[in-house]
């Protein structure tokens, strides 16, 4: 840590965050961190203010003050990090004096948030999951990221329209965020193959998905025993294909019907 404060000494803020980092995770000296962090920060690098505001949000080696950690977390934000616009979120949605509580500005941060992670694969799904429930604009907000593409939204929707009785559109949906590996999808539309709801009834692509899914605790949907010959196809199909390509939605021996409203 020697050699690294004396780097930091010299004014180059990418090491005055690393030496802050240091002093926060490593030594446990919040205050020494606060300071390097503020350095690094008032020097424009966006990662040290998104951490700074963090710093006035939890009141980590400062006195906690959610009006200049909002402050900082916006300019976090404007250097395109996601996870300040999120905790800018939480300080409206859950309020915070002074600063009170403001569900339209939180569900603006949340889906500032939520759009920046669906362009990045790396991202956070908080965002995504804080905008439920949160109203019309949220709910706006969710289709409009799952259409960018985001995974997690793809499945939100779906969730929503089924339980608005359009299983047909669900399937769609769940279908769009299972061919990205969304464990959650993946068993959703499992369930609704093997059912025959929305989709036509077909046990050996329930089965097939069933097998992909990696969800603690989803049981198999498809109750029926199925023949060694289904049992092959359906670990055939699995085994051909590869993530972001379509997923099949019909088999040979599933003995697909008509699907049911």
């Amino acid at each position: 840590i020697v050699w690294l404060r004396k780097a930091a000494v010299q004014g180059e803020p990418t090491h005055q965050f690393t030496l802050a980092m240091e002093y926060a995770y490593a030594n446990d000296h919040p205050k020494e961190a606060a300071i390097w962090m503020r350095k690094a920060a008032d020097q424009g690098l966006g990662i040290a203010q998104t951490y700074l505001g963090r710093y006035y949000l939890q009141g980590t080696g400062v006195q906690k003050n959610p009006e200049l950690a909002l402050r900082w977390l916006e300019l976090g934000y404007r250097q395109g990090s996601s996870d300040a616009a999120f905790h800018a979120a939480t300080i409206y949605d859950v309020g915070m004096p002074p600063v009170a509580r403001d569900i339209a500005r939180a569900v603006d941060w949340y889906c500032k948030a939520a759009e920046i992670d669906a362009r990045d694969s790396s991202g956070s799904d908080n965002a995504v999951y804080s905008l439920r429930g949160l109203g019309a604009l949220a709910d706006q907000c969710l289709l409009r990221v799952a259409n960018q593409g985001s995974a997690t939204a793809q499945w939100v929707v779906g969730r929503e329209v089924e339980s608005q009785g359009d299983p047909a559109q669900a399937a769609q949906w769940y279908r769009k965020s299972a061919e990205q590996i969304k464990g959650f999808a993946i068993g959703e539309l499992s369930r609704l193959y093997a059912a025959g709801t929305g989709v036509p009834r077909d046990p050996v692509i329930a089965q097939m998905l069933y097998e992909f899914s990696d969800v603690s605790g989803f049981v198999n949907p498809v109750r029926e025993p199925l023949s060694p010959e289904q049992k092959a196809e359906a670990q055939a199909l699995a085994a051909g294909w590869e993530k972001g390509n379509p997923l099949p939605s019909t088999s040979r021996t599933g003995h697909s019907k008509e699907p049911t409203p």
